[in-house]
């Protein structure tokens, strides 16, 4: 009988042992973080984008004139990049994009010269920081950019007399912010605001008109801000 007990007694004491053990936490390596919204940043991504831009072309020549251009028109791009998200809601990442666009304008100085700029393309590297609110991120980005340009300048308009133009790559920077939001957790829509600055660049003594036409030195400069909105996959 009392052997019995015993039995009893240590069956009820091993039973109660393991329930406490299996709500005891577990040592080891931690799972990877996951915040509360179900939805992580982490991850590679791509997508395309579409933009409006406007801003102003500079030319200045070796003398105390500067013309200024007035520029806007359309863009369209893919960007593609890496976000990190840390345990604090802290987003970091990189990214790059390059867009063809369309943003051109002109101007007539006092003294009948014409000029032109019109910016082809553009795109840039930049890092990204940010903050996470469940599947809300906004943002702001930094970085190098590049564009190409033509300069055109016309001594007499609607003809070719004193036409010469500059076809070129001009480098600069460009920062900006903006906001996405995780519709689905693949799918991210995006709205952004940029602003970029391409510094002057100068070209030298040049000719127009098979040679009958003399330029002086000439520095174009290029600035541009652009409203985009875009569409992204989460790989």
């Amino acid at each position: 009988m009392l052997f019995s007990k015993l039995l009893l007694t240590s069956a009820l004491i091993l039973t109660a042992g393991s329930a406490v053990a299996a709500d005891l936490p577990m040592r080891g390596a931690p799972a990877s973080y996951m915040p509360a919204s179900g939805f992580a940043w982490t991850g590679p991504y791509g997508g395309l984008q579409a933009a409006f831009g406007f801003g102003r072309g500079r030319t200045t020549d070796v003398g105390p004139d500067a013309v200024a251009t007035r520029t806007n028109g359309g863009t369209f791009g893919a960007f593609a990049g890496y976000n990190h998200q840390f345990s604090n809601n802290v987003v970091a990442g990189l990214e790059s994009d390059v867009n063809w666009a369309n943003v051109s304008g002109g101007s007539t100085d006092s003294s009948g010269i014409a000029y032109s700029n019109k910016m082809n393309w553009f795109g840039s590297v930049r890092g990204r920081l940010g903050y996470a609110i469940g599947r809300a991120l906004v943002f702001a980005t930094g970085g190098v950019a590049f564009a190409g340009v033509d300069h055109t300048i016309n001594d007499t308009p609607g003809t070719t007399t004193g036409l010469i133009s500059f076809h070129d790559t001009q480098s600069g920077w460009t920062a900006g912010a903006g906001a996405e939001y995780a519709i689905t957790d693949n799918l991210i829509a995006r709205a952004e605001y940029r602003y970029y600055d391409f510094s002057g660049k100068t070209y030298g003594n040049t000719t127009a008109g098979g040679g009958s036409y003399f330029w002086y030195p000439h520095e174009f400069q290029a600035r541009m801000q652009t409203v985009s909105a875009g569409l992204a996959v989460k790989f």
